[in-house]
């Protein structure tokens, strides 16, 4: 098993906390759902287990199981040493396995809307018409880079971490290509 050992200089001091709940009206917010946090420490003792001490990326989120318990924790530098704050949500079975297993972590991603994102920013109060003018702007940006190829291989060269000059000397025209035009 890849879990950090109950035999660290002191256990994880595992403690489970209420999730964090806001009521708007009629409406529950649960916030906190299977999201926990963990201390620097450990931290530093999952990442230097995984990848040594000169690791060069340091996740801050982490998705785990301890305990019975299973979710994502992230970094809280208010916690001291072992500690791991687990919440009622995270709670699946009851257990007496002294381990925390990281089973995934934190990387770097590239943010976009979704769905989600949508549904939760305009349930917040942000109104329909800024997603609407964010979508015409990215079809009109769209349209743009099949009549303009100096357009077509900026974006591309952005996106795909293409440089633009090995794009401008290819042969490859995005505008005229049948394949992309489908």
């Amino acid at each position: 098993s890849s879990g950090i050992n109950a035999e660290w200089p002191l256990r994880p001091g595992i403690r489970e906390e209420p999730d964090v709940i806001a009521k708007e009206g009629d409406i529950i917010h649960t916030f906190s759902d299977g999201c926990g946090t963990i201390s620097p420490y450990i931290q530093r003792q999952i990442v230097t287990q995984k990848y040594g001490k000169d690791a060069k990326y340091w996740p801050v989120a982490f998705q785990i199981r301890a305990g019975g318990c299973k979710g994502m924790v992230s970094i809280n530098p208010d916690l001291y040493y072992n500690e791991v704050v687990i919440r009622k949500s995270m709670r699946k079975f009851d257990s007496e396995n002294p381990k925390l297993e990281p089973c995934g972590y934190s990387g770097i991603n590239e943010l976009y809307m979704n769905r989600q994102v949508i549904a939760i920013l305009s349930a917040r109060g942000v109104p329909d018409e800024s997603f609407i003018a964010l979508q015409n702007k990215s079809l009109i940006e769209i349209a743009q880079m099949l009549v303009d190829e100096q357009y077509a291989k900026l974006e591309m060269s952005n996106k795909l971490r293409v440089r633009q000059s090995d794009l401008n000397s290819s042969c490859f025209q995005i505008t005229t290509e049948t394949y992309l035009r489908c």
